[in-house]
């Protein structure tokens, strides 16, 4: 996997999954809101 160029990208990462980090939410209560490639996503 390390090998792989796709795998070096980790903006995923983060823009998405540091978000909730950094806000603490641990739980991933919703509602979730976050934004990739500049489009804005919510689950409520």
């Amino acid at each position: 996997m390390k090998k792989e160029e796709a795998h070096s990208d980790t903006s995923r990462v983060d823009t998405e999954q540091r978000v909730f980090l950094k806000n603490g939410n641990l739980s991933l209560d919703t509602p979730l809101k976050w934004k990739t490639y500049g489009d804005s996503y919510t689950i409520k």
